[in-house]
């Protein structure tokens, strides 16, 4: 019995030494695993942050490219606006110098005939008139006796 108290206790040692490697065993077989996971992990890592970064790049690329096809864009329609604008407002200045110009010619022909009609009723000028007609008269009355008497002085000397 003695000898097998002893044997149970050397398989009892035994049995914990066997545990206590078993368990040394295990968790350098853990620690082992988690510094493979951990080193996974940071190449899993990187890959996904160099993917991010190439992602980030094309669509900074991709949208700067839309961003000049929308500038451009701008750019065609403000010149296309431009010059609509440009055209319409020079028809509306032609216009607005047409009227003007059509409006100071009547307002100068209203004024000349103002000036005509008291030209007309202006006494003084209407007895000049009077005189110059008369004096228009005596001439061509004279020029006619004249030619009466030259006509006369002709048949006479021949």
């Amino acid at each position: 019995m003695e000898k097998a108290k002893d044997n149970e206790e050397y398989a009892k040692k035994s049995l914990d030494k066997l545990k206590t490697a078993i368990e040394q065993d295990v968790c350098e077989q853990g620690d082992a695993e988690e510094e493979k996971l951990k080193s996974d992990f940071q190449a899993t890592k990187k890959r996904l942050q160099r993917s991010l970064q190439d992602t980030h790049r094309g669509t900074e690329q991709r949208l700067e490219e839309e961003l000049e096809q929308k500038i451009d864009e701008l750019r065609r329609e403000f010149d296309e606006r431009l010059k609509e604008e440009k055209a319409r407002s020079e028809k509306d200045t032609k216009k607005l110098i047409d009227e003007a110009e059509n409006e100071m010619k009547e307002k100068h022909a209203k004024k000349v005939k103002q000036l005509c009609d008291e030209a007309d009723e202006d006494p003084e000028l209407v007895e000049a008139r009077k005189k110059v007609e008369n004096a228009e008269n005596k001439k061509k009355e004279a020029e006619e006796k004249l030619a009466r008497a030259t006509k006369k002085l002709d048949s006479l000397t021949k």
